[in-house]
């Protein structure tokens, strides 16, 4: 769902394809139903979901590179937990 670049794979799977498109559905059905129920902006949904699906998957690329580790700090580093 995240994409396969770099994955060594030329492109998705028709599956992975379609577990895609289902998860983007319900993400703005999700978006839909949170606006009929006064608790998200108005405004097109699809575009909404747009916008929330690249922030995850930006949050999840940054998370997985290592790239937020200096810039936060984790409730089990800030409490003196062991990393281990």
């Amino acid at each position: 769902m995240f994409g396969v670049g770099g994955s060594g794979q030329s492109e998705p799977t028709r599956r992975l394809k379609e577990a895609g498109a289902r998860t983007f559905d319900l993400l703005v059905q999700a978006i839909a139903d949170c606006q009929a129920a006064g608790q998200v902006r108005s405004g097109d949904p699809v575009v909404l979901a747009v916008a929330a699906w690249s922030i995850v998957h930006g949050l999840a690329a940054l998370l997985v590179d290592g790239r937020l580790k200096e810039h936060v700090r984790s409730p089990r580093r800030r409490s003196g937990w062991p990393s281990g």
